[in-house]
């Protein structure tokens, strides 16, 4: 699968307008990696950590927070069927 790489702090929905508009790409998602709990020696959460694993945030609000380490997956779009309206 192919992703679009993300700017932190950018909200989803103008990556979206912007991969729409400039390549013709829908964003369809974000694949972002999942947070672990570190725990100490006496069994009290210290941390959250980073781990290898993903999830997947189908449809995130307009005003979602992207993060350096997420991954948008895309499709290709005919814009030639999009008919009328603004994107």
């Amino acid at each position: 699968m192919l992703y679009v790489v993300s700017q932190h702090g950018m909200e989803y929905m103008r990556l979206v307008r912007k991969c729409l508009r400039t390549y013709g790409l829908l964003c369809l998602g974000v694949y972002r990696l999942l947070l672990d709990d570190v725990i100490d020696d006496t069994g009290v959460k210290c941390q959250r950590t980073l781990t290898r694993k993903r999830y997947v945030i189908t449809h995130p609000p307009a005003n979602f927070r992207l993060i350096d380490t997420d991954r948008v997956p895309y499709s290709d779009v005919d814009l030639n069927y999009l008919s009328g309206g603004v994107v």
